[in-house]
C-alpha cells in the first residue's frame, strides 16, 4: 500500500489491517516502537497480522516490534494478546519458541492466549503435553480461549 505520509495514521492503520502488504511493514513498526496513543497500538498490530502475512519472509522490523509488545509485560494483557493473535499465523521457529516461552507467563490471560495459537495441527502435535499441563493448571473460568485450547487438546488423538 505505502500510503501517502499526509494519511492520517488511524487510517492507514485500517486500510493495512483489510489490504497491507510487506511494503508497509516499516511504517506500522515505527507505530509499534514508539509510544502511540491509547487504541493506536491494538489497530497497528491488527494492521501488522497482516504485513506480516504478505510476504514470503517476515519483515524482522516489524517481526521484533510485535514479539516486543507481546512480551512487554507493562501492557494490558489485552494488547499483548493482540501482539500474539497477530503472530500466531507465522509458522517459524522464533514464533513457536515465543509462544512456548508466553505459556509461562504469570498472566493467565497470556497464558491462554498463547496457548490457543499452539493448537495448529502442527503445533499441536510437538506442544501436546505443555498443553494438557496448562490446561490442568488453569481455573474452570479461565476465559473463552481456554475452552477452545481445551477442545482441541480433547479433538487431537494422534500421538505421531
Amino acid at each position: 500500500m505505502g500510503g501517502p505520509r499526509s494519511a492520517s495514521l488511524p487510517a492507514f492503520l485500517t486500510i493495512v489491517w483489510h489490504l497491507g502488504e510487506d511494503e508497509d511493514a516499516d511504517r506500522i513498526a515505527d507505530v509499534l516502537d514508539g509510544d502511540p496513543a491509547p487504541g493506536l497500538r491494538e489497530e497497528a498490530l491488527l494492521a501488522a497480522s497482516t504485513a506480516l502475512d504478505d510476504g514470503e519472509e517476515p519483515n524482522p522490523r516489524l517481526l521484533a516490534a510485535v514479539r516486543a509488545v507481546a512480551l512487554d509485560e507493562s501492557l494490558d494483557a489485552r494488547v499483548r494478546g493482540s501482539a500474539i493473535h497477530a503472530l500466531g499465523d507465522l509458522d517459524i521457529p522464533e514464533v513457536e519458541d515465543l509462544l512456548v516461552r508466553l505459556t509461562e507467563a504469570d498472566d493467565l490471560q497470556i497464558q491462554v492466549g498463547a496457548a490457543g495459537q499452539l493448537t495448529t495441527p502442527k503445533r499441536l502435535r510437538a506442544h501436546r503435553e505443555l498443553l494438557q499441563r496448562l490446561v490442568a493448571s488453569w481455573p474452570e473460568d479461565a476465559g473463552p480461549f481456554s475452552g477452545h485450547v481445551r477442545s482441541a487438546i480433547e479433538g487431537f488423538h494422534s500421538t505421531s
